[in-house]
């Protein structure tokens, strides 16, 4: 996945690129929001400094990794919570409430899915989804 937008910050051996918006990225946490526009830390292997509009790169594999476990984990967890249940009700001996405990039991497999992909986002290694800048589209004709 491939995005262009204009250096914002400079950090060491890496930049802060700030792009639109497009809508395959509105809902992803790799960017800080704002209001239409992304900001993402990127690698800057190609010296770019601010105010340079650069095309940033992440691999389409892993940005589909994200949202997989952003999305599809907590789903699965829920889901798997409605079909345990049904059983965990009669295990309880409270079959008559069973709704309720099946409701209950869905938002909690729900949180324990948000703590699971918490954990992954903290233990996985961070360098396989960072973006990179790829090329100098424009090199800034102001320099600070």
């Amino acid at each position: 996945m491939e995005e262009v937008g204009t250096v914002v910050a400079v950090k060491g051996d890496g930049v802060t690129v700030e792009i639109a918006r497009s809508a395959m990225c509105s809902k992803c946490k790799m960017c800080n929001l704002g209001p239409g526009t992304a900001r993402i830390d990127a690698d800057n292997s190609i010296g770019a400094e601010v105010g340079d509009m650069v095309a940033v790169e992440m691999e389409t594999r892993n940005v589909m990794a994200a949202a997989f476990v952003a999305y599809m984990v907590p789903l699965a967890f829920m889901i798997a919570g409605f079909l345990i249940g049904p059983s965990f009700s009669r295990w309880l001996g409270l079959a008559r409430v069973s709704q309720a405990i099946t409701a209950i039991t869905g938002i909690v497999f729900l949180v324990l899915s948000y703590a699971f992909v918490y954990y992954y986002d903290k233990k996985a290694n961070p360098s396989k989804f960072r973006a990179r800048v790829t090329k100098l589209i424009e090199r800034s004709r102001y320099r600070i």
